[in-house]
């Protein structure tokens, strides 16, 4: 990382010619530093400083106020074409990254010794990988996350004034909308909450007194896709794919899952309701063949009806589709893929049988963070991020049983 230093601002005299400078620049934001409008903000500004680099300026910023707890660190943040990366790229690669090592460190740890609360925002919902990009690079001490909403940071009114958030309270008092969580922005898998908890000797036993009806039907999605990786039309794009791009596949490098091999399947509850006209715009595909579309699968089977199984269904706030009861046998596996985002649908597993040798991987593409977890069958509901590669094994001697379901919109996993 190149050596440069903070020097903090006393007076606007000091700072107009690089006001200036910035308003005739070709930057997208230009008009946000025209000199009227930065000499009427200039008197809120608790802090506002320059980053040099020896006697080169590389970029300004100020500490502005919103509340008496509350502050946005980096505002007017400007840098100099000399030191600009030209795009919000995946890997910010530059030496010099004035926000990520000078700015928003100084800036919050000057803020936080006086007892504010601090945020950082960057404007558009379509920006907003970039937002978790810069968060996930700064020093974890400073303490921020991403906050589940776009914040209203001017007038609610004008589109840009919506933005995205991180900030190191999750109680920051300024409007807000709600937006879906993409699975960058959301945990491997999470243990929910009371009421997600549930009487899983009563599954098991009215799914054993159905399991005659149970196992005479294949959903189309189970029929077409899960069988075969490579299946063009699988609801995670293109599955083998997604396996080479996993790297290590453990004890099965040329397979994708032991369906085939008689210890991998599934067992549906609900199935493709065609009376189901909903339109979803955000998987443009299924125009053509929605019976691809988990969404839709929303057809409680008759046997379901007027089940424990069916009060645990309603137990989640947003429609539960595709339910289904999935079964590995010892020596059952699931090799590394990646299904649709969280935007999509969220999906969630109950355990109903297990064994200690029972157990997910998952691996972030980004930074190949891989972690292994075993979720055991004790009526605790987990969250599920379908959207980031994951795998599944049965290494013991017993099978294991997950009831999965799938939920459209993210009403259950406000708080994860």
């Amino acid at each position: 990382m190149e050596t440069c230093t903070i020097r903090e601002i006393k007076s606007f005299d000091e700072i107009e010619f690089l006001f200036s400078m910035a308003n005739n620049s070709k930057h997208a934001n230009a008009v946000n530093y025209e000199i009227s409008e930065m000499r009427d903000r200039w008197e809120k500004y608790l802090l506002f400083t320059v980053l040099e680099r020896g006697k080169e300026i590389i970029s300004f910023a100020g500490i502005y106020p919103f509340n008496e707890k509350l502050v946005r660190v980096a505002d007017r943040f400007f840098t100099f074409d000399i030191a600009r990366q030209k795009e919000m790229t995946r890997h910010i690669i530059k030496s010099l990254r004035p926000a990520v090592d000078y700015i928003i460190p100084y800036h919050t740890e000057w803020a936080k010794k006086r007892g504010y609360d601090c945020f950082y925002s960057i404007q558009e919902l379509k920006k907003r990988d970039s937002l978790i990009r810069i968060i996930n690079l700064l020093d974890k001490s400073l303490g921020y996350s991403i906050l589940p909403n776009l914040y209203a940071t001017c007038d609610p009114r004008h589109p840009l004034c919506w933005q995205n958030i991180a900030a190191t309270t999750k109680d920051v008092d300024l409007p807000k909308k709600p937006i879906l969580r993409g699975r960058k922005e959301l945990p491997f898998m999470a243990k929910m909450p009371e009421p997600y908890v549930f009487d899983i000797h009563q599954i098991n036993k009215e799914l054993t007194e159905n399991s005659a009806v149970i196992e005479g039907i294949k959903d189309y999605i189970a029929k077409k896709c899960d069988p075969k990786a490579a299946d063009e039309h699988a609801l995670s794009g293109t599955p083998q794919k997604a396996v080479q791009l996993a790297g290590d596949l453990g004890d099965h490098p040329d397979t994708y899952s032991s369906y085939e091999e008689g210890t991998y399947s599934w067992y549906p509850i609900s199935v493709y309701d065609p009376k189901n006209k909903t339109e979803f715009d955000s998987y443009k595909m299924l125009k053509k063949e929605p019976e691809f579309d988990e969404r839709r699968y929303t057809k409680i089977l008759k046997w379901a009806k007027g089940t424990y199984i069916e009060e645990v269904l309603n137990t989640f706030k947003g429609q539960v589709t595709r339910v289904h009861m999935r079964r590995m046998l010892p020596d059952g596996y699931l090799n590394y893929h990646m299904d649709y985002d969280t935007k999509y649908s969220v999906r969630f597993h109950i355990p109903l049988k297990t064994n200690y040798n029972c157990y997910f991987k998952f691996k972030r593409r980004e930074d190949g963070l891989e972690e292994t977890i075993h979720i055991p069958a004790d009526g605790s509901c987990y969250f599920f991020n379908q959207g980031i590669y994951h795998s599944a094994f049965n290494k013991g001697k017993t099978e294991r049983d997950h009831l999965i379901l799938s939920v459209h919109g993210q009403d259950d996993i406000v708080d994860l």
